[in-house]
């Protein structure tokens, strides 16, 4: 089954102009910066969406648990590529099995 998403690309100057306070934020974690742009992970394969109920948490603390959550339950992701842009096309753990991003 095939599901279109939208174009998830993240631009590193735009996020770094978006976070000027990144205290606890690390800009260089492809998870929290992609959990900070859309507030949920959508895999572009299926379509299988995980929502954050904590998203409306003040402050950067729940990407940070959000993304380290994801990436221990198998979401995969690209990391920043050499010009500074983060390709979001995200796989959930099942359709990422023996699949790189």
């Amino acid at each position: 089954m095939s599901h279109e998403t939208p174009d998830h690309s993240i631009d590193r100057k735009l996020l770094e102009a978006a976070l000027p306070d990144r205290s606890g934020f690390d800009i260089e974690d492809q998870f929290q910066c992609y959990a900070f742009m859309w507030l949920q992970f959508e895999c572009c394969a299926c379509g299988r969406t995980e929502m954050f109920e904590d998203a409306d948490y003040p402050g950067l603390r729940w990407i940070v648990a959000a993304a380290s959550r994801a990436r221990r339950d198998g979401w995969r992701l690209a990391p920043w590529s050499a010009d500074g842009v983060l390709d979001g096309r995200l796989q959930c753990p099942e359709c990422s099995r023996g699949k790189s991003p």
